[in-house]
């Protein structure tokens, strides 16, 4: 399934998003607001490409600037919306690793507490992470 990560950081509430949820459902079968200024469309069966461009043209309609991020992995669309380059940036299927890899750590928003922990083990990259097996993660 591909999503569709749009990202509004002028959005204000969760309740907002979920407002703006209802106007987005014209263009997509199903839709999913997270939190102030996330929203999620399923673009199964769908042009990823272009429901985003359509979905961010209503959302600046409504006086949103929005950006959005297409990936089959959600925290590599959210990343994508959050981070990336473009208004909308598209993370090819396969290549969601080597595109998480270089972020640091915190884009994943990891609990406060353990970043010092990872950073002390030479964690510091998603890449960094994702290159431990999964013994070398709980033993740090």
């Amino acid at each position: 399934m591909t999503l569709v990560c749009l990202w509004n950081p002028a959005a204000g509430t969760a309740a907002a998003s979920a407002e703006l949820a209802s106007a987005l459902l014209t263009l997509a079968p199903r839709i999913r607001a997270d939190r102030a200024g996330m929203v999620w469309a399923d673009a199964r069966g769908l042009e990823a490409r272009a429901l985003a461009v359509g979905l961010l043209a209503l959302i600046r309609e409504r006086g949103g600037v929005p950006r959005a991020g297409i990936s089959v992995v959600p925290v590599a669309a959210e990343i994508a919306a959050v981070y990336g380059s473009d208004e909308i940036t598209l993370v090819e299927r396969g290549a969601e690793r080597a595109f998480l890899a270089p972020w640091p750590l915190e884009v994943l928003a990891p609990p406060r507490e353990l970043v010092p922990a990872l950073e002390a083990t030479g964690i510091e990259r998603c890449g960094d992470l994702a290159a431990l097996a999964l013994g070398a993660v709980e033993v740090r």
